[in-house]
């Protein structure tokens, strides 16, 4: 034992031996051989973070290590491989160094949230979820939120980081002893969800970059990014995994509590001060979880405040806590302290001592919930076992009144505790002197945002190559399928034969006038002919060919679309997630709209590629795989909207009913809404042109083919031919290209009429999309509602109008494409 005298006398002196020792080089080899856990002969980062120096140096001064490592041998590059004799040449020095770095830097206040008399009453049915929560969350502390099911923890958790939009809340908030919001210090808290939300598709330093990159300060650079995420993946003891893939239900990845320390890693590259869990450790076995709280207690120590639900934790998680706030029942708390004095209490409290043997959390946890009872006494012998499991027998059945009244008696006997604290003691449960909030940060711009999003879309995209290449195999496959099905039509007359394989009799209603087997030539005896009646064979021929066209619009349609459904419907949770965290949702929407397009594009290149091969249309292949491309743009916009609008449960149902149903019904192919009689109608025109994706691919494809036959069809005229009556002119009998001023004009180039439609309701569709994205879900996205958000928000206010005057735009101009002759 050190008495005080003697501390006083050598105190200075052990110190300053103890600053100036060095270890030998013998001692710095043996400290090699121990930290080279695998014995390759160099040490690894994930070897110094995993070993002896994790006894004397925290995470952080860790990897202050290995950066200084780094810069004396800057031949080590990205993978740490220190060989021994760098190790032996430089340890002492490093360590030396590391350590007295630590000193010079002063301790960083922490966030400190104080709450008084919370309510939480769902929106609705008027529910109560919480009542008269008062409480406190100290800086630089570990805080446990507990109680039975339905007590209220997860609702008190998300009214604690302001995610609690469903309800409506009452009471005060205290940020640093101020009373606020919790938004107003959102740039620095971090929120982690129960389920483990994160890309699949990357590894978990790709996952840890791109979240650094979106949330640290638009000046952090990538340097330093990198850095802070070799920091996190070495205090997460994730470094055996950095270089895996996450990995998903699809492709294996890591273990199942690895990927929860990702998920709690992704929070922490925003450097957060505040740190809220939502059960980090379900699902997890016991050395998982042990080995996940460790990590976040190693983040109090440097200066974060955590609160975390928590199931039934092992007595090890449950003793690294500083504060347990308990709930009971109807959402009351009915202890809120240090635990080491949670038994202390409920003793005093009545209840009997805890059973040997008995987790303290299980038996607190029972108690809050009114299942046992202070009148109730376990025996300290060995039969307490058969006791307690009688007892816990016959109270699981018993009067719910009684539980309900021993939920009322700990309300009340906690609130008589708060009442006769002593000021020292209150002092920990009521709201500190104020002081400053940490200060807000400018992060990565809209522009900075938007080029993240869109490499790191087409890097998960270059990882789902096999997936993506099964779904254009599919739509090829579909095509193929029909193009080898259906029956050649030939646009000549082939003597002896019936045209189109059609009698004549079927073509012309005075066609028994003909000699049966007799050849039929146009013009062996015109003058017999009515001229509305002269070109009828080829009328007759668009519609034969039109009931392929109407085939393979549809099935394109249907599998374009559904394959764009996961553009956005695969990734709907992270988004949810990162739009809660402040992530930019026009930057990201945008995104998915520049890879998907391009994504959808390749297919639809591919899909009209195979078909002209095996159709070898008469007119331009350029035009004809041009239609297929822009089928696949309006596809997808209508993709996108049902993404943001529909329930991902209804999703593929709804989209492929609306793609087969539009299509059948108004894309002018099939009655009863033909070519004719949708342009006979403003209405019908444009409800066909926005609603039926395929209208006009079909309509394109015919009239480009048919604008390439000469004249003696019927469809084209030279400029001589000026005494033909229009109304007789095939196109406006079939009905295609009714508003084209142009029709007739002889071409082979293709016809491009309908492709400013096409990409202007493409384009009103997303922007329909852009905006239901902003409206619907924003409890999900952890945002109040939009007028509320408006208000304190100039630069949304300016985006809004922005994107409204857009739609409006776009809106008017595809009308007047539409409708108007052009």
């Amino acid at each position: 034992m050190i008495t005080y005298d003697k501390f006083i006398v050598h105190f200075e002196v052990c110190l300053n031996m103890a600053a100036n020792f060095d270890p030998s080089q013998s001692e710095t080899e043996e400290i090699f051989n121990a930290i080279d856990l695998d014995g390759n002969g160099v040490v690894e980062d994930w070897e110094l973070h995993h070993s002896a120096t994790n006894d004397f140096l925290t995470s952080h001064q860790v990897q202050e290590m290995i950066k200084k490592f780094r810069k004396r041998n800057p031949q080590l590059g990205k993978k740490v491989e220190i060989k021994k004799e760098n190790f032996v040449k430089y340890y002492h020095h490093i360590v030396n160094e590391v350590m007295m770095d630590s000193t010079c830097h002063p301790e960083v206040p922490g966030v400190d949230i104080a709450f008084r008399e919370l309510h939480l009453t769902v929106h609705g049915t008027g529910k109560k979820i919480l009542t008269d929560i008062t409480g406190r969350i100290r800086a630089r502390t570990m805080n446990a939120l507990m109680g039975g099911s339905g007590a209220g923890k997860t609702s008190l958790l998300n009214v604690l980081c302001g995610r609690a939009f469903y309800g409506d809340v009452a009471g005060a908030i205290f940020i640093n002893g101020v009373e606020g919001q919790i938004q107003d210090i959102m740039h620095c808290v971090g929120f982690v969800p129960q389920d483990d939300i994160v890309y699949g598709e990357l590894t978990v330093k790709e996952n840890f970059l791109y979240a650094g990159r979106f949330r640290l300060p638009a000046s952090t650079s990538e340097e330093d990014i990198n850095e802070l995420a070799d920091e996190i993946i070495g205090n997460l003891g994730l470094s055996r995994v950095r270089n895996n893939l996450v990995g998903d239900v699809v492709r294996r990845g890591v273990s199942g509590g690895e990927k929860k320390r990702v998920n709690i890693g992704l929070e922490l590259m925003s450097k957060p001060k505040v740190l809220f869990l939502d059960e980090p450790t379900s699902g997890l076995d016991s050395a998982s979880s042990s080995l996940v709280m460790n990590s976040l207690r190693n983040l109090v120590e440097s200066g974060v405040t955590v609160a975390s639900v928590i199931h039934q934790p092992r007595k090890f998680i449950f003793d690294l806590f500083d504060n347990i706030v308990l709930l009971g029942g109807g959402g009351r708390v009915v202890y809120q302290g240090p635990p080491d004095e949670v038994i202390e209490y409920f003793t005093s409290k009545g209840y009997a001592m805890i059973p040997k043997g008995e987790n303290t959390a299980d038996w607190m946890v029972d108690i809050s919930t009114g299942r046992l009872s202070p009148e109730k006494v376990f025996s300290e012998d060995t039969s307490f076992l058969v006791e307690k499991r009688k007892f816990f027998s016959s109270r699981r059945v018993g009067n719910e009144d009684d539980a309900h009244r021993n939920r009322g008696d700990l309300f009340r006997k906690f609130r008589e505790y708060f009442e006769a604290l002593s000021a020292e003691k209150r002092a920990d449960l009521v709201p500190p002197h104020p002081y400053a909030a940490p200060e807000k940060i400018e992060k990565a711009s809209f522009l900075a945002q938007l080029r993240y999003q869109i490499s790191r879309n087409f890097l998960v995209i270059s990882r789902n190559i096999p997936a993506k290449t099964t779904d254009t195999l599919l739509i090829v496959g579909a095509i193929i399928l029909l193009a080898s099905i259906a029956e050649p039509t030939y646009l000549h007359v082939i003597p002896d034969t019936p045209f189109l394989g059609v009698p004549l009799n079927q073509i012309y209603p005075d066609g028994s006038s003909l000699p049966v087997g007799s050849p039929f030539r146009i013009l062996s005896d015109v003058s017999t002919l009515p001229v509305s009646q002269m070109f009828a064979p080829f009328t007759t021929a668009m519609r034969w060919i039109t009931g392929d066209i109407v085939q393979i619009g549809l099935i394109t349609s249907v599998t374009v679309s559904l394959a764009a459904l996961f553009t956005m419907s695969d990734k709907r949770l992270e988004f949810l997630r990162e739009c809660s965290s402040g992530y930019d949702m026009d930057a990201y929407f945008i995104a998915v709209n520049v890879s998907g397009t391009l994504e959808q594009s390749l297919q639809m290149v591919l899909a009209g590629f195979v078909n002209a091969c095996l159709r070898n249309p008469v007119s331009s292949w350029f035009a004809f795989v041009g239609n297929f491309v822009m089928l696949g743009w309006v596809c997808s916009s209508w993709a996108l909207l049902f993404c943001v609008i529909v329930p991902e449960k209804n999703l593929v149902i709804v989209t492929a009913l609306f793609h087969a149903l539009m299509g059948l019904i108004l894309g002018g192919g099939l009655a009863p809404f033909t070519f004719d009689k949708i342009y006979k109608s403003p209405r019908l025109n444009f409800v066909s042109a926005f609603f039926a994706p395929a209208r006009y691919f079909i309509e394109s494809l015919l009239v480009s083919d048919f604008k390439c036959l000469p004249e003696q069809t019927g469809f084209t005229q030279t400029q001589e031919a000026t005494d033909f009556p229009r109304k007789f002119q095939s196109f406006l009998v079939r009905g295609p290209g009714t508003l084209d001023k142009n029709i007739g004009d002889q071409t082979c180039r293709g016809w491009f009429w309908a492709w400013p439609t096409m990409f202007t309701v493409g384009l009103t569709i997303r922007l329909y999309a852009h905006v239901f994205l902003y409206l619907v879900e924003r409890s999900k996205k952890n945002k109040p509602q939009l007028s509320t958000q408006c208000t304190s928000s100039f630069s949304l206010n300016w985006r809004i109008v922005f994107l409204l005057v857009l739609l409006v735009l776009m809106q008017v101009t595809s009308i007047l494409l539409i409708v108007l002759e052009r």
